[in-house]
């Protein structure tokens, strides 16, 4: 829109548009914060937890609630590395992806789904034309 307001910059109807997809664009970067947050506070909620159930596994190591609810909270924590992953993703930070990927595969070693990402990622930073600095 922007080049076609340099030829004719009369034309209102480019105007508009331009002006609905800067809308847009930044009703989605209010729409990921949000997201993030989310993630960031469901990842901070984890670590509280964790100590919480460790100190449980510490006083009665065999209970096996307690132990279901440690697998509950790394899952939990798999699944906001995950949102930071595919938020990373697709705003084409490759290799913030790969590296929230690698954390959920930490968690989830045999998640075949993650390793095809985590692939597909790698492909795509090796694709990637050289910067030269200048």
């Amino acid at each position: 829109y922007e080049k076609i307001l340099k030829v004719d910059p009369n034309n209102k109807l480019v105007e508009k548009a331009l002006e609905e997809t800067r809308k847009e664009e930044a009703e989605l970067d209010i729409e990921h914060a949000q997201v993030l947050e989310n993630a960031d506070k469901t990842i901070e909620k984890c670590n509280d937890n964790i100590i919480k159930v460790i100190r449980a596994l510490e006083i009665d190591p065999g209970n096996i609630n307690v132990l279901h609810k440690l697998g509950d909270v790394y899952y939990d924590i798999a699944q906001a590395y995950g949102v930071y992953a595919d938020f990373n993703t697709a705003k084409s930070f490759l290799i913030l992806a790969q590296h929230s990927y690698e954390d959920v595969l930490k968690i989830l070693p045999k998640n075949q789904e993650l390793r095809n990402k985590v692939v597909a990622i790698q492909t795509l930073i090796n694709d990637m034309p050289e910067r030269e600095d200048s």
